[in-house]
Order: structure tokens, then C-alpha cells, then sequence
């Protein structure tokens, strides 16, 4: 009579196992956490530029402008309105507030800022004089040609450019886009 062998793992192949685990986990690991800021820089730029494209849409859609607005000198809070008045500011009762945010609660460590000497210190120029807000007319266009710049906060000072992202607006047509800074030019 034969008897069923019991299937399983011995204690050493289990322990080889958890040890090539630990391995993989020390060489992964590092690269992951490297990532983080990159990552995290992309998805900021990404919802600011849904932000504008989202204002663009909005004005021709409502027949008046929608200004998206960053509040100097910290520039890590906007918010996005219905100029119903067409003032060109916000007046709370008149205009409709369509969006708040403020980066910092949504992306850890990401600044308005960038390493490209040509950008401005607080990381806006939406009107190419340092102008902190735009405005999306009902015809598409926007009042002026800039952009918003995003970074790590620990690149800040030269350390890296590769993580560098600006969120571009084109006043005639009001596209917009994102570019990646290698350093010496925007892409």
C-alpha cells in the first residue's frame, strides 16, 4: 500500500524565497521613492492644465470670461471664476467661483517655481510681464500668452531640471499645454 507524499515547503526554501524577496526589495525600493517627485510634479501640471482647459471651455460655454486667478506671493492657491461683471477681479455675489485649490494640499513639496533663469520667482507669468492671472474670453482666446511653472520643492536651487513642468497658455487660440525643461529648453 502506498501512502500520499504531503505537498509543501521546507523551511529553507522558504527562507531562500524570503530572501530573494528582501533583495528585490532593497534594489527597487530606492528607484520608487526617486520617482515620487516626478510623478507628483506631472500630476499637478496635468490638473492645472485640465484647470485651464476647463476655464476655456467654461467662457465659451457661458458667453462671459473665466479667470483663473494664483494669489501672490505664496502662488500655491487659485481659484477659477465666472467674470460675470467683466471687471477682470473677483466680486463675491456678482461672479460665479467655479473652482478653489491650493497645490500643496493635493501635491506634497511641489512649488511654483522653476530652474529656468528666465522664469519668474513666484513660478507665474500669464500675461509674459509676471502677470498673475488669465482670463478665457468667449471666443476661446485668452488675455495673454504664459505660463505656469511647477516644480519639486527639493530641486528648488539647481539640484535637478529634468522634473522642471510649465503649463502653457497661447493667447490667440487659448490652447494649452504642458512642456518638460531638459535643463536648457522647454519641450
Amino acid at each position: 500500500m502506498m501512502r500520499d507524499r504531503q505537498r509543501g515547503f521546507t523551511l529553507v526554501e522558504v527562507l531562500i524565497v524570503i530572501a530573494i524577496i528582501a533583495i528585490m526589495s532593497g534594489v527597487v525600493a530606492p528607484s520608487l521613492l526617486g520617482a515620487i517627485p516626478g510623478i507628483r510634479v506631472s500630476g499637478a501640471a496635468r490638473d492645472v492644465l485640465s484647470d485651464f482647459r476647463m476655464a476655456r471651455t467654461l467662457a465659451v460655454d457661458r458667453g462671459f470670461p473665466v479667470i483663473v486667478e494664483f494669489d501672490a506671493p505664496s502662488n500655491t492657491h487659485y481659484r477659477m471664476y465666472v467674470d460675470r461683471n467683466r471687471d477682470g477681479s473677483y466680486t463675491s455675489g456678482t461672479d460665479t467661483l467655479v473652482k478653489e485649490v491650493t497645490l500643496t494640499n493635493e501635491y506634497k513639496s511641489i512649488i511654483l517655481k522653476s530652474n529656468d533663469g528666465a522664469a519668474p520667482a513666484d513660478g507665474v507669468d500669464l500675461d509674459g510681464t509676471g502677470g498673475d492671472s488669465i482670463a478665457f474670453q468667449p471666443n476661446g482666446s485668452a488675455s495673454g500668452t504664459g505660463a505656469v511653472y511647477l516644480m519639486p520643492s527639493r530641486d528648488s536651487g539647481g539640484s535637478r531640471n529634468d522634473r522642471n513642468r510649465r503649463v502653457w497658455v497661447v493667447a490667440a487660440t487659448g490652447n494649452v499645454r504642458i512642456e518638460n525643461y531638459n535643463g536648457s529648453v522647454w519641450q
